[in-house]
């Protein structure tokens, strides 16, 4: 990340077969919000070069965290965390990223899957994210 200081706030994790890009929602969004920041819009244009590079079949998932949502128009974490996957997807395909992805949104499913014996807050922090999936396959040029 030294030569992309841009994407130093994002962390990758392996999980079987794919790489997971891990972008958290301060970095991106508001508090109940589905419209990029303006300091997103330089973060979301280096990953889509760098995406643009590999040509592996990419998807998109919004995740939330389990609390209820407040002040904010989606009636579910469901609904913001897709809602926040299309606008990561839209914002890659305006920074040059045209290949073919899948956005879809998880609410607070994957919750459950962050360790247990992490602290609840920080577990929360964590689920507050959208994931770049990139695949071993090829996506359709």
């Amino acid at each position: 990340a030294r030569d992309q200081p841009e994407l130093a706030g994002l962390n990758l994790a392996r999980h079987d077969d794919r790489l997971i890009v891990m972008l958290p929602t301060e970095l991106l969004f508001r508090p109940g919000k589905a419209d990029p920041v303006e300091t997103a819009r330089p973060v979301l244009f280096v990953l889509a070069g760098v995406l643009a590079t590999i040509g592996n079949r990419i998807d998109v998932v919004g995740h939330a965290d389990p609390r209820p949502i407040e002040n904010s128009h989606f009636a579910s974490n469901w609904q913001l965390s897709i809602a926040r996957a299309v606008a990561v997807a839209n914002e890659l395909r305006r920074a040059g990223y045209h290949r073919e992805m899948s956005p879809s949104g998880f609410g607070a499913a994957a919750f459950r899957e962050l360790p247990s014996d992490l602290p609840i807050e920080y577990r929360i922090d964590l689920a507050r994210r959208v994931d770049v999936v990139i695949w071993p396959t090829r996506g359709i040029q």
